[in-house]
């Protein structure tokens, strides 16, 4: 258990090599939870529970949460089985080649500027999202390539936002995942073409989504 007391951040790695991190708890953080550097590669971090503020979610303060769960700007990394239950980003990913698996996030819900997963562009991309829970908080991903999420299961209106900054989308696939919202016409997956449109787009697949 690491109670950072609205203080600071809980773990950092820099220069860290093939690093396991298991069975943590890390809590209020006032910046971030779990910090892996660009200097660090191959961090594993499995069964774990990170949260700003002790919740069990409909938190009336919920607005207000801040922070990051946990920052990926390494390459190589992994997520198993980790549940991030307050911040205001569950997961900040700008490394490449990070495999997140059996994530749950139930962080700050979107309609209070929340974001689940947020894909920062960055180099090579190819990261990939499977078998895990967006819970009113969904997936951000700046001109995404080699970008794989499936088998995930996406509720209360969360969603797959493929994000142009400088308009590319490469390699992507959004498959076999299901969504669960209020039936308003939320799109599942959406693009975010507020810095210009995409204009190089290649193999790009969205298919067999359940909603």
């Amino acid at each position: 258990m690491i109670d950072s007391n609205h203080r600071g951040a809980g773990i950092s790695l820099s220069n860290a090599l093939r690093t396991s991190i298991e069975n943590v708890y890390v809590a209020h953080f006032s910046t971030i939870g779990i910090n892996v550097h660009p200097s660090s590669s191959e961090t594993y971090i499995s069964n774990s529970f990170l949260g700003q503020h002790p919740t069990a979610g409909r938190d009336p303060h919920e607005g207000n949460f801040t922070g990051t769960a946990i920052n990926l700007s390494g390459t190589n990394n992994a997520l198993t089985n980790v549940v991030l239950f307050s911040s205001a980003v569950g997961v900040d990913v700008s490394g490449h080649g990070n495999t997140l698996s059996g994530v749950h996030c139930y962080n700050k819900a979107t309609r209070f500027g929340g974001t689940g997963i947020y894909l920062r562009k960055s180099g090579l991309g190819q990261n990939r999202i499977i078998n895990s829970y967006l819970d009113y908080t969904g997936i951000v991903a700046e001109d995404p390539l080699q970008l794989h999420v499936s088998n995930s299961f996406f509720r209360g209106d969360a969603f797959v936002a493929l994000k142009s900054v400088k308009g590319v989308v490469s390699g992507v696939n959004i498959v076999d995942n299901t969504f669960s919202g209020s039936n308003k016409g939320t799109g599942i997956v959406q693009l975010q073409q507020s810095n210009g449109p995409f204009n190089k787009i290649d193999q790009v697949v969205v298919d067999r989504e359940q909603r």
